[in-house]
């Protein structure tokens, strides 16, 4: 009996390692993307904690060195916050253009499988011919030999 050999099995295997690569780097793009505005939230809330304590603190007396860390480090978590969003959005492409691809990826797979499909039932189909073929023949045969 013949078995079924599908000359494309090596690029099917090599597309799906392709998908499998994407959909790993995919989900590491998330994490990092998820992290980074976890981390954004973080100094979003610390920015806002600071400027409620600075503004507490000018009703008061304050020292002149004081007033100036505070405006300092103020003006260090702005530029914090604003990498940060300049990092989500170079994220944010990065996770487009990986979904894009992903998509893609899974398509060609999805080719090559009905592909196989297709050929494998083409060769089911021959495969049951050629055994009707035999029937008949050894059928013939016999009737020939009890004539």
């Amino acid at each position: 009996m013949r078995k079924f050999n599908y000359r494309l099995h090596s690029l099917e295997d090599f597309r799906k390692e392709r998908l499998r690569t994407a959909q790993k780097e995919l989900r590491k793009i998330r994490d990092e993307f998820k992290s980074e505005k976890e981390t954004l939230g973080l100094l979003t809330n610390q920015r806002e904690d600071y400027r409620a304590r600075l503004k507490d603190k000018s009703h008061a007396f304050l020292e002149l060195n004081e007033l100036n860390w505070y405006k300092e480090y103020l003006h260090l978590l702005e530029e914090k916050i604003k990498e940060k969003k300049q990092d989500l959005k170079r994220l944010r492409q990065n996770l487009i253009q990986l979904k894009k691809l992903t998509k893609k990826r899974e398509k060609e797979k999805k080719t090559l499988e009905k592909n196989r499909l297709a050929k494998f039932t083409q060769f089911l189909a021959e495969l049951r011919k050629e055994e009707q073929k035999e029937l008949d023949e050894v059928s013939r045969a016999l009737s020939h030999k009890s004539f």
